[in-house]
């Protein structure tokens, strides 16, 4: 004969899982660090990132309650008549329900205004967070990852067409000026960190700028080369970068400038070009 399906069992046994799952997660987001790094970095403990672990803490607890719910429900006889027992038989719980109630009262209090040794323990987790802490995992300003690509460009003092053009280079392609770094890094399955990273000035002087259809990169080419290439003569090209503060001859290599100005090789490529 084939049995109904058990509710309050299920309802038991769902509350002991989740109290462990809840436990479990909660100590995770206890260690891990701060969001602007977590974000930043996409940090991962035990395969799982910090805002996953939020979304398991959070809808467990939420699923918790329900069931907790339900729980009292299906065992509200058996808990009525066990109180009435203990009417009966004469035990009061009254120093019991005051008990618990006072020290609760007293541990939220301690907590709320930081006393030993509840002080220590938050001491402990605040420790363990800002150990995540290092120049290489911070990002440049707290929650980079939620500006736009447009607003990223503005930060960074370059144009939103030229980033789409270094970031094409790594092959991220049909890039929206207001699509965020983090939604664009999920795209890619990559970090904001990472993301970001393409658009480092070195980065781009050594790596992206130097690429050419013609197989030697731009950044390799001299003053002299370029103007032969795009028609100018030398020595208006010289004059113009001269114009703008630019100290250049017709041997210099546009990759030499960029470094020299603290910019990149597509700076002095357009500057000559539609100058």
């Amino acid at each position: 004969m084939k049995k109904n399906f058990n509710w309050r069992a299920f309802t038991t046994l769902y509350i002991v899982f989740s109290f462990i799952i809840i436990t479990f997660s909660g100590l995770i987001l206890f260690i891990a660090p701060p969001g602007r790094i977590a974000n930043w970095m996409q940090t991962g403990i035990l395969g799982l990132s910090k805002q996953q672990w939020q979304n398991i803490h959070t809808i467990i607890t939420f699923l918790f309650i329900i069931a907790a719910g339900f729980h009292i429900y299906f065992n509200w006889k058996p808990l009525i008549f066990y109180l009435k027992g203990k009417i009966r038989a004469g035990k009061k719980i009254h120093k019991e329900l005051i008990s618990v109630s006072l020290i609760t009262s007293l541990i939220s209090v301690m907590a709320i205004h930081d006393f030993p040794p509840f002080n220590a323990i938050m001491a402990f987790g605040e420790s363990i967070k800002h150990s995540w802490s290092t120049q290489e995992t911070e990002p440049p300003i707290p929650h980079i990852e939620l500006m736009t690509i447009e607003e990223i460009a503005q930060y960074k003092n370059l144009k939103i067409n030229y980033i789409k053009d270094m970031l094409a280079t790594s092959n991220i392609y049909n890039i929206s000026n207001d699509i965020l770094l983090k939604d664009l890094a999920a795209t890619y399955r990559m970090s904001p960190k990472d993301i970001y990273n393409l658009l480092d000035e070195k980065v781009i002087s050594d790596n992206m700028i130097s690429k050419s259809q013609t197989g030697r990169g731009y950044g390799w080419k001299t003053i002299a080369e370029l103007a032969v290439e795009f028609d100018q003569p030398v020595t208006e090209i010289v004059a113009k970068l001269k114009s703008k503060g630019f100290e250049a001859n017709a041997q210099s290599r546009l990759k030499d400038l960029a470094r020299q100005y603290r910019t990149n090789p597509h700076f002095f490529l357009q500057f000559i070009q539609h100058q």
